[in-house]
């Protein structure tokens, strides 16, 4: 039974089974109603699909609603179904997703070993030695869902979060269950769950082109400290000059930035509004900050932005209690939009002045430091998908950042959301760990949303040299690492270095010569090897190991990271999260940075993987690549002087004959693309430069060492 505090126990009237349908397929619905003295209903309800036994629906529904529901701890859920028990003497592995940046203090162990759930808390995976494997998560009405261990009963709960005070009435809320068909372990089954999830919203997954800011370079002014307050006046400073300055500079270079990301100090957030307090392109807004506004900059810049949003203000002149025109619900000093009206206002003028993205930031203080947001059920809910209806409506992309795990599911109901942080905030020399994305790129990729890493300098001399400035004379010690893992991210990437700081090789070895990223057909991710570690104790990685791949035509190629072991790894076949069956035969060699024709080139068997050494520090990254032997017996090891040598938007297709491998080659006309091969038989590799023609797209055979263009 589930007991109402003010009135008595819920008592049990009657269950009843039913037939339907829904995006899993058809279910065979078991409903149970229970009712109060004082005319509360509830209802809890399984669905169950005879179709696909893989995946399980529990629901609590509120036909009549209920009033005066707070328990006073957003941590605690008010209401309960299902709470769910492990059976006695069963050990599950388990891995969470907790906290803000996507969940990224994930937590790990033998459930409930660690465990902490509540408002901050987000999807769960269950596992066992075999990779038998399970993802639980709410389903519907994210922003109130939860989940909390109960040591009293020995239970998860599922149910309401704890501090809403009033349930409407036919509210509803869901949680689904998801057994893992691939028998591969976490990454697989959190991949089958996102993608049933993605099906039921009717959401795309986000592709490399979905946006600017997700296929092309960009430059941020987030890390780079001689934009934060302190550094130049943010009242009267001229913020213009130096971002003018920074892209003639790397113009000189030839470095292809297609965006600036300009930070929150654009709208004034910390020494002037403590927020966001107008967010358009006004001199009322900006003042002596831009000269010529931002639409003036853009026509300068002759590039698109992508701009930080953060918390909202109580004195906005935009809601209605201060004059404006649109709904805000305001406490205090803060405030939160609740007007579908309202984004087309912003958008529309954004549109104007070159918005490709917004950076939607401080979810988290947002949610936190208003009551509101913890006690009514649509506040959040309206903000985020009012916005995500806006943005869609003019074409305008969304970022999360400082996001729970609720946000993320969120973004099932917000259209044009493309891409979250995965991490902290950059910190050049305490960056230890803010490059470590391999878990939660698993939650964020499963929902179709690529990670964003955060920014990096490129080089070790860089340094704000104010002493005003954040991180005065801080420097970068290993600007690779977070290079090789920016590519691997599959995400967005943006440099922040200033001018006269900039590595230009580095930078060029994660794009084209337009600035077209090359990225892996994924993020890479955590082998599952590293949760039956950390969880179970078993055999795997003490330390950091990723895998993603790139499939052309019929054949993949891999991409392993191996990062601060502290003991040497063997990285196997069976180590692949997509194992690919369209070759017999394999080979690997470590990426080399100074001479393509360096490498060296070795066997990949189930005898033979690749020892990845251990390492003292985050400087001690090695990214490998494991190349298919195509049937002819000529191998192509990709594009040298890449980090993704091996990526569609290099590779369009590629085909073999007897004697031949054929492949279309892409890029901006007269760029030169080297392009690795081992001859059959041979024993070392080889290089063919294709020079690309007029029309971006080359024809390149391998067999003569030529390249067409195919206009």
């Amino acid at each position: 039974s589930w007991r109402d505090n003010s009135k008595g126990t819920l008592k049990l009237t009657g269950c009843s089974v039913e037939d339907g349908s829904d995006s899993f397929g058809s279910f065979e619905r078991y409903a149970c109603e229970w009712a109060s003295s004082s005319g509360i209903q509830f209802q809890t309800a399984v669905r169950m699909y005879p179709n696909d036994t893989y995946v399980l629906v529990f629901e609590q529904n509120f036909p009549t609603g209920i009033y005066n529901t707070s328990i006073g701890d957003y941590d605690s859920p008010l209401s309960v179904f299902p709470a769910l028990q492990i059976a006695p003497g069963r050990k599950l592995g388990y891995l969470h997703y907790y906290d803000f940046f996507a969940g990224y203090r994930i937590q790990t162990g033998i459930f409930p070993q660690n465990y902490i759930g509540g408002l901050k808390g987000g999807p769960i995976s269950f596992f066992d030695s075999d990779y038998n494997t399970i993802v639980l998560s709410s389903m519907s009405s994210f922003t109130t869902s939860i989940m909390q261990y109960d040591n009293s009963s020995n239970t998860l709960n599922m149910g309401v979060q704890g501090r809403i005070k009033t349930i409407p009435p036919n509210y509803k809320v869901e949680f689904v269950m998801v057994e893992g068909k691939c028998k591969r372990g976490v990454s697989c089954t959190f991949s089958e769950w996102g993608n049933r999830l993605l099906s039921k919203y009717g959401k795309s997954r986000a592709t490399p082109e979905s946006s600017t800011v997700i296929q092309y370079l960009g430059y941020s002014t987030t890390a780079y400290y001689f934009y934060n307050p302190g550094y130049i006046n943010e009242t009267d400073g001229d913020y213009e000059r130096p971002l003018l300055d920074f892209n003639s500079y790397s113009q000189s270079l030839d470095i292809p930035y297609r965006y600036y990301l300009i930070d929150s100090w654009w709208y004034g957030e910390y020494n002037i509004y403590g927020g966001v307090w107008m967010w358009e392109d006004s001199t009322v807004l900006l003042k002596n900050r831009f000269p010529d506004g931002l639409q003036g900059l853009h026509n300068k810049l002759k590039l698109p932005y992508a701009a930080h949003m953060g918390k909202w203000v109580s004195n906005t002149p935009y809601a209605q209690s201060g004059g404006g025109n649109f709904s805000f619900s305001v406490e205090g000093k803060w405030a939160i939009p609740q007007s579908a009206s309202f984004w087309d206002h912003i958008f529309a003028n954004a549109s104007g002045w070159g918005l490709d993205t917004i950076k939607q930031d401080h979810i988290n203080e947002q949610i936190l430091m208003m009551n509101v947001t913890l006690e009514d059920v649509y506040v959040l809910h309206d903000w985020l998908v009012q916005q995500g209806i806006g943005a869609a409506h003019h074409g305008i992309h969304i970022e999360y950042c400082m996001e729970y795990p609720s946000i993320i599911m969120m973004s099932l109901l917000t259209p044009t959301s493309t891409h979250a942080r995965a991490w902290d905030d950059y910190k050049p020399n305490l960056s230890s760990v803010d490059w470590n994305i391999g878990a939660t790129s698993i939650f964020l990729w499963a929902l179709g949303l690529y990670p964003d890493k955060d920014t990096f300098y490129t080089t070790s001399s860089e340094r704000a040299t104010n002493p005003q400035a954040l991180f005065f004379n801080w420097t970068e010690p290993y600007p690779l690492t977070h290079a090789i893992v920016s590519a691997l991210s599959a995400g967005p990437i943006t440099p922040s270095d200033g001018v006269g700081g900039s590595n230009k090789t580095l930078i060029m070895m994660l794009c084209q010569q337009d600035g077209t990223l090359l990225k892996p057909d994924a993020p890479a991710m955590n082998i599952e090897s590293t949760w039956r570690t950390r969880s179970l104790g078993l055999e795997g990685p003490q330390g950091e190991v990723w895998n993603t791949q790139t499939t052309i035509g019929q054949y993949t190629w891999y991409y392993v990271f191996g990062c601060m072991l502290q003991a040497p790894y063997e990285f196997v076949y069976d180590d692949f999260l997509v194992p690919s069956s369209s070759a017999t035969s394999y080979v690997w060699h470590e990426y080399v940075a100074s001479d393509s024709l360096s490498l060296k080139v070795q066997k990949f068997t189930s005898q033979n993987g690749i020892t990845i050494p251990a390492g003292k520090s985050y400087g001690d990254s090695h990214i490998y690549i494991v190349s298919p032997v195509l049937p002819n017996g000529w191998i192509f090891l990709g594009e040298g002087g890449k980090f993704i040598s091996i990526a569609k938007q290099r590779i369009s297709n590629l085909v073999t004959s007897s004697d031949d491998v054929i492949m279309d080659v892409r890029g901006s006309p007269q760029e030169a693309v080297w392009l690795m091969f081992m001859k059959p038989g041979a024993s070392s590799p080889v290089a063919y430069s294709c020079v690309i023609g007029r029309s971006g797209r080359s024809r390149f055979s391998a067999q003569n060492g030529t390249c067409q263009d195919t206009e």
